[in-house]
């Protein structure tokens, strides 16, 4: 993650200078670089959380839900959004609790100076949880459509032509990149390289041999002359997440993975 992305949106502009400020200086404080946008109308913060990518880069989403704002965390949420969400209001109101309960906000704020020491804390709690839930997907896209994929979903990426194809639950996404570029995006030994042309994900793997393994939904992928001993060793440390029977078919041992 280069740079979180934060957004505030009051018809405050005065509030929104003093938290916009408050944002910048913890994340500066924390070691990360942000990006810091102030809405006063809900219309534009729509208008940009239209398009895919953007809607998916964001980190937190801080909101004043006064009447105008009150049906705004729902919006985003049915727009596809899944990052953090703060109310931070000078209110007390059992309806805009009910409202941050159904959008899943996940802290109620109360502004002023008295308040102040709550809110830091709370937002740097929302930045470390904003990086663990960067880091547990993938974003890509292609063609004007962005898709987040969940790490844990993927079973497998395969490299056709000037593309990779990511077979995960739910479906498939094909995009354009190199193998040693998306490397650099992924964390380090969730995926193993069996082939020049696969990465699997070891949780998924079911049956290995020395020219091809099978993952749990009967898909075959060939093994690359070389990589065999990695994976093996890869998917006989525990790095399978299942609680599986990997079978060795060529020296015709069985071995108990257990997570």
């Amino acid at each position: 993650m280069e740079k979180l992305r934060i957004l505030l949106i009051d018809v405050d502009e005065q509030e929104l200078d003093v938290y916009g400020k408050v944002c910048r200086a913890i994340c500066g404080n924390l070691g990360y670089q942000s990006d810091v946008r102030v809405y006063t109308n809900n219309q534009q913060l729509l208008f940009d959380m239209g398009d895919p990518y953007f809607l998916n880069t964001v980190n937190i989403i801080i909101i004043e839900p006064d009447s105008a704002n009150e049906a705004i965390a729902a919006t985003l949420r049915k727009m596809g959004y899944c990052g953090i969400i703060l109310y931070l209001s000078q209110k007390d109101s059992f309806r805009f609790s009910i409202q941050a309960f159904d959008a899943k906000v996940s802290n109620y704020l109360h502004k002023g100076m008295e308040h102040l020491p709550r809110f830091k804390s709370v937002f740097e709690q929302a930045v470390f949880d904003a990086e663990q839930l960067w880091n547990d997907f993938i974003l890509v896209s292609k063609g004007g459509e962005c898709r987040r994929i969940e790490l844990q979903d993927i079973r497998y990426i395969e490299s056709y032509g000037h593309d990779l194809i990511i077979h995960y639950d739910g479906g498939e996404f094909a995009f354009r990149s190199t193998f040693a570029d998306l490397k650099e995006r992924l964390p380090e030994n969730m995926f193993i390289q069996v082939h020049k042309s696969f990465l699997v994900s070891a949780m998924f793997v079911n049956l290995i041999s020395h020219e091809a393994l099978s993952l749990d939904d009967g898909t075959q992928i060939p093994i690359g002359r070389g990589n065999y001993p990695a994976l093996k060793s890869a998917v006989g440390m525990g790095s399978n997440k299942l609680n599986e029977r990997i079978i060795d078919t060529d020296e015709n041992e069985t071995t108990e993975t257990n997570a």
